[in-house]
């Protein structure tokens, strides 16, 4: 090349944008990013870099011109596909790193002097100064792609403290550039990126130890520039062999760093879905749990509300001294009965007794032993009475009996002289013995038309008892002829 017979005689450049052939644009473009090795930057500065890469090791143009297309051309492929990415799903991770690449990729014109050559005019104030804005930025859209990514604020806040102070630092330095000599900024802005290496490094290994998805291999990017900056490093000092390889390592690990960080986001983008449907199935269970619990509940309320409801309506429909069915389920229930002997063709009958004697033991004793009284009639009732038939207190000391599928007359005439029989034994209530007597009114079902008329012919047959001495039975008016009466019995005294 042209330039290979006179680098002996002329003194070494300082490194910046120039125009040069394909060859020499590979070493320019590799002068500059060794810099960036921490582990290099004590042994190596710019001054003596400059006659290593003048020896070093050259690609002829056209491999340079395929290396550079290539470098460049996955590059921009990866600003574009990840600029699709962010527009699509609005992450901001995917935003800084698109601004972090474009940055980089803007230092790497800017350095290799394909910047100056085609992108903005050369040696005017933003030739000299295009490189030291490009790395700055590079530096600051970096530690913020390593913020998002990583999550430092809610869980690393004393690693996002010293990044978000780095970044301070970086835009100071943006803000200072134009007025700062270049040469100088360049050394200070490779220091500080060697750091800045070092920084997302480790803050990568927190986000390890603290299972940030992708985090091991946001790491991994980041070793490989390290690795390619430190391999052209030990190169440049001769503890390597200049090779394709080792010339080209910066060229490669910033590739591959750029390739890695692409798929770490995109793994911790996916670990983030997975996570997200995760939480929200974990939530929908939860949801779903607490909806049968709810309904579990519902249903133990409505259950006991309906048990209360029932409750009270057996309350409603008892007396509350006898416990027997009063007036109202006397009526609901007679109704009914009425009306499935008439379906049947079966015979109803209904007893309506009403006690002789109990007056005088109210006013005798007092009322508390008449109830006591009524509660024991109540108990001999139900023991006279059959399992199917109904007991139910009309009144004061007035009962009913309904009776259904009842074989005919005589066999109600019996049930009612049991129930005399039962009432014509003492009662004893404390040192008390009482007697008593009933007159009992029985109507059948092919006596009246409708349940509360059965009820009625009763009554009225009961009063004829009453009036044909007490403590008897009386039929209906249909059966009066044909059923021979008990003879009045007199009250017992009391």
């Amino acid at each position: 090349m042209h330039h290979a017979s006179s680098r002996s005689a002329r003194p070494p450049e300082p490194v910046r944008a120039v125009v040069r052939p394909a060859g020499g644009l590979v070493l320019r473009l590799l002068s500059l990013l060794p810099l960036l090795a921490l582990l290099a930057l004590p042994a190596v500065g710019q001054s003596a870099l400059t006659p290593l890469l003048e020896n070093g090791h050259a690609l002829d143009s056209d491999s340079a011109t395929v290396l550079l297309a290539l470098y460049f051309g996955m590059l921009l492929g990866l600003i574009g596909y990840n600029l699709l990415l962010f527009l699509a799903l609005g992450e901001r991770s995917t935003l800084l790193y698109v601004l972090f690449a474009a940055s980089f990729v803007g230092a790497m014109l800017g350095v290799s002097g394909l910047g100056n050559q085609y992108l903005w005019p050369p040696g005017g104030a933003w030739d000299s100064h295009a490189l030291p804005v490009f790395i700055t930025l590079a530096n600051i859209f970096a530690l913020l792609f390593g913020r998002s990514f990583l999550d430092t604020v809610r869980q690393a806040p004393r690693w996002d403290r010293l990044l978000t102070l780095d970044i301070a630092i970086l835009l100071a330095i943006a803000l200072g550039s134009p007025l700062l000599p270049v040469q100088p900024l360049l050394h200070a802005l490779a220091l500080l990126s060697a750091g800045n290496l070092l920084l997302l490094s480790l803050c990568g290994f927190d986000g390890m130890l603290r299972r940030v998805p992708a985090a091991r291999i946001f790491v991994a990017a980041w070793l490989l520039l390290q690795g390619g900056a430190l391999l052209l490093a030990l190169r440049i000092v001769g503890l390597l062999p200049s090779n394709p390889l080792t010339s080209n390592a910066l060229l490669l690990g910033s590739a591959l760093h750029m390739l890695l960080l692409s798929y770490a986001l995109a793994a911790h983008l996916n670990a983030l879905k997975l996570e997200k449907n995760a939480a929200q199935a974990h939530s929908l269970r939860a949801l779903q749990e607490q909806e049968q619990i709810l309904e579990q509940r519902v249903a133990e309320r409505t259950e006991a509300l309906a048990a209360a409801n029932e409750r009270l309506r057996e309350l409603a429909m008892r007396d509350p001294l006898t416990g027997l069915a009063n007036r109202m389920a006397l009526r609901q229930h007679l109704e009914q009965a009425w009306q499935r002997a008439r379906r049947r063709h079966e015979m109803l009958a209904v007893l309506l007794l009403d006690l002789d004697g109990f007056k005088p033991v109210n006013d005798c004793h007092g009322h508390e032993v008449g109830d006591q009284l009524l509660i024991e009639v109540a108990r001999r009732l139900q023991a006279s009475a059959r399992t199917t038939d109904l007991v139910a207190r009309l009144g004061g000391d007035e009962f009913v009996l309904i009776c259904e599928s009842i074989g005919s007359p005589q066999q109600a005439q019996a049930l009612a002289g049991r129930i005399l029989d039962a009432l014509s034994q003492p009662f004893l209530l404390g040192t008390l013995s009482i007697r008593i007597g009933a007159s009992i009114g029985i109507s059948f079902g092919e006596d009246c038309g409708t349940g509360n008329d059965l009820l009625r012919e009763a009554d009225q047959a009961m009063y004829q008892a009453k009036a044909a001495g007490r403590n008897c039975t009386q039929l209906g008016r249909q059966h009066t002829e044909d059923q021979p009466q008990d003879a009045p019995i007199p009250p017992d005294e009391l």
